[in-house]
């Protein structure tokens, strides 16, 4: 009979065989698809021995191990930083060259010599359209962007890291406008990782946080410096995309790059290739004001300048006017006087020749009562004469005195002189506010004195019934 006893192994001779079994069938080195979970990089070595998965709608169907040596590790990374703009991390779709390989101790693991840095690269970019996508899809694409940014957004929340270079650069710049030209900000940090697997959950949970106080704010800003163009993935990330697309203020976006843009920075309403850049879009803002006050104030001096000389001409011109209708005055009153005494001259010549005799005496009365009437309308005229000179200065000085009223009321208007008796000009949106009609809680106001200006914020309105 034949003896059918199962032979009898030990697990040590089961491994090693198993072991020649993979040497021999399974040496040669293929191309892999799968999707790193967990890289798993140790410091004392260098090397990486990555948990490799491959999903199928979204779950788990095959787990391995892997295994990259440190001087392999160098040279892909390096590749992928050059081509990906990235590096390896957990999470990450790749298509890497390796062999199966067997060890007694720790298994079955593959043995990573290379990985395709387009195949990642194809998978990143195809996210990325998917997160556009999915924005446009929801209508939020253009949410944030329809925001209105303040005239001059001067209260600021900042989502950085104290120590970036960037945001140390982005403060400079608004210090050196604060001593310059005396523009004032206020901000506020909101400390967040602005690259790696943590960057997404925290810069969402700082923008919920704006969020939550958003009325003390005009505008929130993510500012990332000196990174260059590595580690913005997470920058295409939905969940990011979708908080800055519902963030009730502006967002303004510097996060230090020369490649094509971001999802963060499309959906964004604003966005920098700088920290620095953002900070000079933002003075950009205060200067383009400083200029139209600056034109306003020059108009408004032209103009009253303009209205004081022609004050001055039109009583300049009033005065000469009478000057010549007081001397055309005189002499038409002269040429009547004249015309008078040759008609009573030529009437008593007529008389005399009619009646030579008795009507003589009544001629002699005729001249007296002429010379007499003469005499007195001389009188008169003399007397007109006399008093045409007074009468002139007296007109001439009631129009100085008008011509004094008038420049002061002048004077009384200039803006300078009015703001410096108390008032003071409100404005919203650049355009000067002429009742509480104009207004709705929530509306930035500008309040200019005589001495500088303010900021506040409409609480309550209400107008005359």
């Amino acid at each position: 009979m034949t003896d059918m006893t199962p032979k009898t192994y030990s697990l040590l001779e089961l491994a090693q065989g198993l072991e020649r079994m993979f040497q021999k069938h399974w040496s040669q080195y293929y191309w892999v698809r799968c999707e790193i979970n967990k890289l798993g990089v140790y410091k004392h070595s260098g090397h990486a021995y990555p948990d490799l998965v491959e999903k199928n709608n979204g779950q788990v169907v095959v787990e391995m191990r892997g295994m990259i040596w440190k001087s392999d590790l160098l040279r892909i990374q390096e590749r992928f930083r050059h081509e990906v703009k990235e590096e390896l991390k957990d999470g990450m779709k790749m298509l890497c060259y390796g062999r199966l390989r067997y060890s007694p101790r720790h298994g079955i693991s593959l043995e990573i010599k290379d990985i395709d840095p387009s195949y990642s690269l194809g998978d990143l970019e195809q996210e990325k359209k998917a997160c556009i996508l999915q924005l446009q899809q929801q209508g939020l694409w253009k949410r944030n962007a329809s925001l209105t940014l303040p005239l001059l957004p001067q209260r600021l929340a900042i989502i950085s890291v104290e120590s970036s270079k960037g945001y140390q650069d982005f403060i400079h710049v608004l210090h050196e406008a604060q001593i310059l030209f005396g523009f004032h900000f206020f901000h506020h940090l909101f400390p967040a990782l602005l690259q790696g697997d943590k960057a997404v959950d925290q810069i969402t949970h700082q923008l919920q946080r704006v969020a939550s106080v958003a009325k003390h704010f005009d505008a929130v800003l993510i500012i990332r410096g000196g990174g260059g163009d590595i580690g913005l993935s997470c920058y295409n990330h939905l969940q990011l995309c979708t908080a800055i697309a519902n963030c009730p203020i502006p967002v303004l976006t510097g996060i230090g790059h020369a490649t094509n843009q971001t999802v963060a920075e499309m959906v964004a309403h604003t966005s920098a290739i700088t920290p620095t850049k953002l900070a000079e879009k933002l003075l950009d803002q205060f200067h383009f004001l400083a200029d139209q006050l600056s034109q306003a104030k020059e108009t408004l001096q032209a103009t009253w300048h303009e209205k004081r000389n022609a004050s001055r001409q039109r009583i300049h011109q009033t005065s000469l006017q009478f000057q010549w209708q007081a001397r055309m005055l005189l002499q038409e009153q002269g040429n009547e006087l004249r015309k008078q005494g040759q008609e009573l001259v030529n009437l008593s010549r007529s008389v005399q020749v009619l009646a030579q005799g008795q009507l003589r005496q009544s001629l002699w009365k005729m001249q007296a009562v002429v010379h007499w009437r003469m005499r007195d309308e001389a009188k008169r005229l003399h007397t007109l004469q006399l008093s045409l000179p007074e009468i002139s200065l007296k007109r001439m000085k009631n129009h100085h005195d008008l011509l004094h009223a008038l420049a002061q009321m002048v004077q009384a208007y200039d803006p300078q002189q009015v703001l410096a008796r108390g008032y003071s000009i409100t404005t919203l949106n650049g355009k000067a506010v002429m009742g509480a009609h104009e207004l709705k809680e929530g509306d930035t106001l500008i309040t200019q004195f005589a001495e500088g200006r303010s900021g506040s914020i409409v609480q309550w309105t209400k107008t005359k019934e």
